[in-house]
């Protein structure tokens, strides 16, 4: 057996056998509140795996992520109405998202509900909006409410799509290869929109 495979099979065993533990929970909250802010991994990407070697902690996993990334929404909308100049705007420059960001505040202004309920819900870097509700003074408990709906739609639906692709797993290989390269083709047709 080549080395690889052994090692797949270690790392699967040793997710089994700590994907229940209270640590992991409070992990996946950790990342989702800080990816509400500056981590630019997304929280499933991190839980994925988990749920695929232990399918019944879906439903947990996709809880704590939501927790912690409303809680990280709050706090990054209170760093962008009282600390926007020392926290906020370096992580803008740091990101470069200047464009972005300042396209989303104009945004806010008008429709912090739809605005936040997609970015809170799709693939797009909810951090983006979170910091720039703040400095926009988009209304909190509209902020708050569709962050809330949105994270926990998006958590609770990528969870169940990995408990089910857990049970399907000898088709995992190709969706991957499918998506991987759709991407790349959506990608590639996005970059070259906006590079001529």
């Amino acid at each position: 057996m080549p080395w690889w495979k052994n090692k797949k099979e270690q790392l699967i065993t040793w997710m089994k056998e700590n994907a229940d533990r209270p640590r992991v929970y409070f992990f996946i909250g950790a990342i989702g509140f800080f990816e509400s802010i500056f981590f630019p991994i997304p929280t499933d990407m991190i839980y994925m795996p988990i749920i695929l070697a232990k399918p019944k902690t879906w439903w947990r996993h996709a809880l704590w992520a939501s927790v912690g990334s409303v809680l990280g929404a709050v706090v990054a909308y209170f760093l962008g109405v009282y600390l926007a100049e020392e926290v906020v705007i370096p992580l803008v420059d740091l990101y470069n998202i200047h464009a972005e960001f300042a396209h989303v505040q104009t945004t806010l202004q008008d429709q912090v509900w739809s605005t936040t309920i997609i970015a809170a819900f799709t693939p797009f870097p909810f951090k983006v909006i979170t910091l720039a509700a703040g400095i926009a003074s988009a209304p909190f408990a509209a902020f708050l409410l569709a962050s809330i709906i949105g994270r926990t739609a998006r958590f609770f639906l990528t969870a169940y799509l990995g408990r089910f692709a857990s049970k399907h797993v000898k088709y995992l290989n190709i969706i991957g290869w499918v998506a991987l390269i759709v991407s790349a083709v959506i990608i590639y047709i996005v970059s070259k929109q906006y590079t001529s």
